[in-house]
């Protein structure tokens, strides 16, 4: 499981995904691997960089559309 901390925070990427709405900028969501899935609504799928993520690699995780599909378990 993704810690929920600063360190995490700083390396995540979800910022600078496609996905990345105006909704989630506002409510300061992000680190969707580690908290939950988006509580913005009409999102769109628009392409994923968790792949890319340094905390993805640094968990050794597999998936992407953490936003949609939920936290790692």
């Amino acid at each position: 499981m993704v810690e929920l901390n600063e360190t995490n925070r700083e390396m995540c990427l979800c910022v600078h995904c496609p996905t990345y709405d105006e909704c989630m900028t506002v409510e300061e969501e992000a680190l969707y691997c580690a908290t939950s899935v988006t509580m913005c609504e009409d999102v769109e799928r628009e392409g994923c960089v968790c792949g890319r993520c340094d905390v993805h690699a640094a968990y050794d995780l597999a998936g992407t559309y953490y936003c949609f599909d939920g936290p790692v378990e």
